[in-house]
């Protein structure tokens, strides 16, 4: 699988709106948007990444050296997106295709076998949305275009490998000089053409995991969007499609208690000098959120996070013995910087030996502060 982020367009209404920053580069939640969709095309386990950038290129150049993304900077692409498309149009296998104007809060990221445009029931439609007509299998075979508060297209599609060969044949098809210079256009307007040749479905996604932004009003109300879905981590991490770990998130209180213990305990084998009582009843702060960690059809382990104001601190976290030593931790603890970072907060843990030190050290964590203790003689 691989991503195409379509970044080379001039964004006028935005300039429109004196905001002069590049779309996919406005900040969210502290961090660029662009950036963010990297972080969770990663996350999903997609890491070839081609930026289609254009004119633009000079701006998106540092991503290559800090995520490995594939830079297009042919100047042609900032004139159409088909031109952009035309350019990387053999690189279409079990790919993503996503406009640079999208936010997401949710990682939306999944793998069908088939080719599938995401569609939203928006909460302000516009007037020119695209509305897909589904025959009784659920394939598109038309779209109708208008106000509408059905599911229209969203800015994300999927392109399997199965349709690839076809997608670029349309491609070289409908490329001639005078539509690659059509910026009016859109690359895969052209396709209602061809659409008996293809089969192509739906996914709906909610309007609170996403949003596209065109002008100053919809960048504010992804900013809102994004923090009003961070204000709870449930909604993270229970919906999250792990196509690269294979993780799964639940929620059982009882099971947590019980790894719970389980820590304390090997923490008293490791640490006789300071013996942690396991008998007394265990509860879980109002800031403090527990999540038991499968893997497949197995239940591996826990983690608890703390939301302070300012950080996230990782309070515990407990890998089943038969789990260890698979990478099952290091890939967790990954996912978690992921998490961390999409909610600009800094994520710290507390570290009470060496073997510890060194394993969170490998995975970038710094020395932030020092314990001291008093105990009385």
């Amino acid at each position: 699988m691989n991503a195409i982020i379509l970044a080379a367009g001039h964004g006028s209404r935005m300039i429109t709106s004196k905001q002069f920053i590049h779309k996919p580069l406005l900040p969210i939640q502290g961090m660029p948007n662009i950036e963010r969709t990297i972080l969770m095309l990663n996350d999903f386990g997609i890491e070839e990444i081609f930026i289609i950038a254009g004119t633009y290129a000079d701006q998106y150049m540092y991503l290559q050296k800090k995520y490995n993304c594939i830079i297009i900077a042919d100047i042609h692409c900032s004139i159409s997106t088909l031109y952009g498309m035309y350019y990387v149009k053999d690189k279409i296998n079990d790919t993503f295709i996503i406009e640079g104007d999208v936010v997401l809060a949710e990682n939306v990221f999944r793998y069908e076998t088939y080719s599938y445009y995401y569609v939203m029931k928006y909460k302000n439609p516009e007037k020119d949305s695209w509305k897909p007509i589904i025959d009784t299998s659920g394939k598109i075979i038309s779209f109708d275009i208008g106000y509408f508060k059905s599911p229209c297209i969203f800015g994300i599609s999927f392109w399997s490998k199965h349709d690839a060969k076809q997608i670029q044949n349309y491609l070289n098809q409908i490329c001639t000089l005078k539509n690659l210079n059509d910026s009016s256009k859109f690359w895969d307007d052209y396709l209602i053409d061809y659409l008996n040749l293809l089969s192509i479905y739906t996914y709906e996604i909610s309007p609170d995991s996403a949003i596209e932004m065109n002008d100053i009003h919809e960048y504010v109300s992804a900013e809102e969007l994004c923090q009003n879905y961070y204000l709870h981590p449930d909604r993270y991490f229970l919906n999250i499609n792990d196509n690269k770990n294979h993780f799964s998130f639940s929620i059982d209180e009882k099971l947590a208690i019980e790894y719970t213990q389980k820590l304390l305990e090997d923490y008293n084998i490791k640490h006789p000098d300071d013996i942690q009582q396991t008998n007394i009843p265990l509860k879980f702060a109002n800031n403090e959120f527990s999540y038991i960690v499968g893997y497949e059809k197995n239940i591996i382990g826990f983690f608890d996070l703390v939301f302070e104001e300012k950080y996230l601190l990782l309070r515990r976290i407990y890998i089943d013995k038969k789990y260890r030593n698979c990478s099952f931790g290091s890939n967790l603890l990954k996912k978690l910087i992921v998490f961390s970072k999409l909610i600009d907060k800094e994520l710290r843990v507390n570290v009470y030996d060496e073997c510890a030190a060194r394993f969170y050290k490998r995975l970038g964590f710094k020395l932030n502060f020092i314990n001291y203790a008093f105990r009385g003689e």
